[in-house]
């Protein structure tokens, strides 16, 4: 977070439009065939690129990462890590009906947590 009265950063201009973007998006797409949409485009960039088969792909990665000793080589993995944070959110925007801003910062604390549990510091 920026001072007041300073320019915020290029990476904090970013981080603000992506978060509109997305709260914007699942605002508007507020039909179930329209946060799949939208959720589809954020599993894309995180490569996931079957979207028929996104559920089943979030229940294995969840599963996985729920044995502990697949967790450990989950946590040390950029790209992993980011993937299991976006099924755990969509998890929770879907079973809690928790809002996509929040969905994701629970999902964070959550896998920080259990990462942390086997040794990783995210």
């Amino acid at each position: 977070m920026t001072k007041k009265g300073t320019k915020p950063s290029d990476e904090e201009v970013c981080n603000i439009a992506f978060d509109i973007a997305l709260e914007e998006a699942f605002a508007v797409c507020n039909t179930s065939e329209g946060k799949q949409r939208a959720f589809n485009e954020c599993a894309a960039l995180l490569g996931i690129d079957d979207a028929s088969t996104l559920s089943a792909h979030c229940h294995a990665i969840l599963e996985d990462f729920a044995d502990e000793k697949k967790r450990e080589k989950i946590c040390y993995d950029f790209r992993n890590v980011r993937a299991v944070v976006m099924c755990t959110a969509w998890d929770k925007i879907e079973s809690e009906r928790m809002p996509f801003r929040e969905a994701i910062s629970a999902a964070w604390k959550e896998v920080k947590a259990k990462c942390r549990d086997v040794g990783a510091y995210i």
